[in-house]
């Protein structure tokens, strides 16, 4: 499967949306912050991520972020593969603390 969450024979950056599942919002300091929750659902997914402030991200099944993780600029939305009942979202603010906002593919 391909890492483009893109990739479903439609152009690249349209990503079809039938409708939004659970969000979890996490504020985020100069120490890491997960989210609380693993993401939802079975499989491979895709969540919605947007970060107030500027803040790295890293996922996994514990994951703590550090200041060398991707970039997130701020309030830009951007589209992460997960593995569902499994990874969470770390996040750290690059240099302002701000609120992350992690919302599920139902």
């Amino acid at each position: 499967m391909s890492e483009m969450a893109g990739d479903t024979g439609r152009p690249p950056n349209l990503i079809p949306v039938l409708s939004l599942g659970t969000v979890q919002k996490k504020a985020y300091t100069g120490t890491a912050a997960a989210i609380d929750n693993a993401v939802g659902g079975k499989g491979r997914t895709i969540v919605w991520v947007l970060c107030t402030t500027d803040a790295h991200v890293r996922k996994g099944s514990a994951p703590t972020a550090v200041a060398t993780d991707t970039l997130i600029p701020a309030m830009t939305l951007i589209h992460i593969w997960v593995d569902g009942g499994i990874d969470k979202l770390s996040f750290i603010r690059d240099a302002v603390n701000g609120d992350a906002y992690v919302t599920e593919a139902p």
